[in-house]
């Protein structure tokens, strides 16, 4: 999955590093409890809920594809 962000075109995982770094950086210049933080933060756990999303429709995808696929098989054998 791609997003458009001011760096461009990114795909998710290079938009969450990214993120991750932002937010390191805001967090020694203002602290951790200041709403600039925050918000970064915020901004970078919606990235990974994304990115959780995304692996575990993949993932459950696949899951349902390979039943199939062993159903077919048995079914095949008899």
């Amino acid at each position: 999955m791609f997003l458009s962000s001011v760096f461009g075109e990114v795909n998710l995982s290079e938009a969450i590093e990214m993120k991750r770094k932002q937010l390191l950086d805001c967090i020694q210049t203002y602290g951790l409890n200041h709403k600039k933080t925050i918000g970064i933060s915020t901004d970078l756990d919606e990235l990974i809920l994304t990115h959780q999303r995304i692996n575990f429709q993949s993932s459950m995808s696949n899951k349902s594809n390979h039943s199939v696929s062993h159903r077919e098989k048995y079914y095949a054998e008899e």
